[in-house]
């Protein structure tokens, strides 16, 4: 690399303590000897032995036990807090089961999941929403997207009209334009498998759609599964 012959380099991880007044802060403690064992790395001191030993040589004060900043940590955390945002569908549907009504949350094109031709996140039929037959369907529509999208419930591929009476954005076909929203509700008035797409010319085609299931019985539902 830059012209330089490979050769052995030496890697330390060492962290730091920040003090402002009474406070301290510790940044930063590595990974622990099980971490690098796993990683056939070589741990001179563990972290806590080191803590212990910086602790003996220079005194903290007791605030110090309750601010440790892993560096580390932080990525994970943000890394974990992404994952946590497509792990899964259910924060998109409440209900009132006393007054029959599910409210939905549909934001289209949010992330890449399928090439941006989704609903939260999913396209290709992967999200499956479950209503009671009889039940009104509040739905949000928000497009996320860069071009424009729409939300309507229609019969089944490539239809245009939708299923229920109001069960679409204004004008469906042209679309939202980005960061625009819209809502609309309907009732779900009869048992069968419904589509939940955007009716912008080409999105369909694009596999741009999830599963709407009216049921007998029960009470909403929304799952995710594999896509085609």
């Amino acid at each position: 690399m830059y012209g330089d012959a490979d050769s052995e380099v030496e890697m330390a991880y060492y962290f730091w303590v920040l003090r402002s007044g009474d406070e301290t802060i510790l940044v930063d403690t590595g990974f622990d000897p099980a971490a690098g064992a796993r990683q056939g790395r070589t741990l001179v001191c563990p972290p806590v032995d080191a803590l212990r030993r910086m602790c003996d040589a220079a005194p903290m004060d007791a605030p110090m036990a309750g601010r440790v900043a892993v560096a580390g940590l932080v990525t994970a955390l943000a890394v974990a807090s992404t994952a946590s945002a497509s792990s899964g569908p259910g924060r998109y549907l409440s209900w009132d089961a006393g007054r029959r009504v599910a409210h939905l949350t549909l934001l289209a094109g949010l992330g890449t999941g399928n090439n941006g031709f989704n609903f939260d996140g999913y396209g290709r039929g992967e999200l499956l929403v479950r209503v009671p037959v009889g039940w009104r369907v509040i739905v949000d529509c928000e497009n996320r997207g860069g071009g424009r999208h729409s939300c309507a419930v229609v019969r089944g591929a490539l239809a245009v009209t939708p299923a229920f009476a109001g069960a679409a954005t204004p004008q469906p076909l042209v679309g939202l334009s980005p960061g625009a929203k819209a809502s609309f509700s309907f009732v779900a008035s009869r048992v069968g498998t419904f589509r939940l797409a955007s009716l912008v010319a080409g999105q369909e085609q694009a596999r741009m759609y999830a599963v709407l299931d009216v049921t007998h019985g029960g009470l909403p539902a929304i799952t995710a599964r594999r896509g085609p």
